[in-house]
């Protein structure tokens, strides 16, 4: 949003078709970003946690899991509900817990866009966490006791041995991730109804007309 509003007064108003096409283009692109973003770090954190002798590592394991096991579009049917601006799970937490005002998620454009951006980063950690634990158990215990035996810290031991053990599987999983994200998106802008919020946005963002929108809509198609 500040990247749009910083470049709005040097696009003309009200703002051409290919340049309002274009933002369009730019928004989908930086939410998949912020997607795959989220779901490495928050995927390799988890996997880290559960690589470690913790009681109760299957529960978590698949409770964790859950999120990739169930269907995509009723997971987006049951965030819809929760992001209700009167009755939903998310504005109650905020408004009980956190003393905030609740947030229209699916009429207002931007908070709209950011929506099922949240979903989509729900829905896709599981399997990024699957694959670097994967990795992470791949490391023969000998390496690890080699290097605590050479005076390595854990953390240390985490950068240079663990990590890069499970670069390759995160890498492979993040390029296979970012397709997962393209139509995880989908279902989930489809379900919650917000399959206009990101051209909205940059609309609303720019101050052009509804026949600049239209335009640009044909123009995307």
């Amino acid at each position: 949003q500040l990247l749009v509003r910083a470049f709005a007064p040097l696009i003309p108003q009200p703002a051409s078709a290919s340049v309002t096409a274009w933002l369009h283009g730019v928004s989908f692109g930086m939410a998949f970003l912020v997607i795959s973003f989220f779901h490495v770090v928050i995927g390799v954190f988890l996997a880290l946690l559960l690589n470690q002798n913790i009681r109760g590592k299957s529960v978590y394991r698949t409770l964790l899991i859950l999120p990739w096991a169930i269907p995509q579009y009723i997971v987006a049917l049951t965030w819809r509900g929760m992001f209700n601006y009167e009755y939903g799970a998310v504005n109650l937490i905020l408004q009980q817990w956190f003393h905030l005002p609740a947030v229209p998620w699916l009429s207002d454009p931007f908070w709209a866009f950011v929506a099922p951006i949240l979903t989509n980063i729900w829905l896709g950690f599981p399997f990024m966490m699957v694959v670097a634990l994967g990795g992470l158990t791949a490391v023969p215990r000998d390496y690890l006791q080699a290097s605590l035996a050479l005076g390595a810290d854990r953390w240390q031991t985490l950068v240079r041995v663990m990590l890069p053990a499970a670069q390759s599987g995160v890498v492979a999983a993040l390029m296979l991730g970012m397709g997962r994200a393209i139509g995880e998106t989908m279902t989930v802008l489809m379900a919650c109804g917000n399959a206009t919020a990101m051209r909205s946005t940059a609309d609303t963002l720019l101050g052009s007309s509804g026949q600049t929108s239209q335009r640009a809509e044909s123009a995307v198609q």
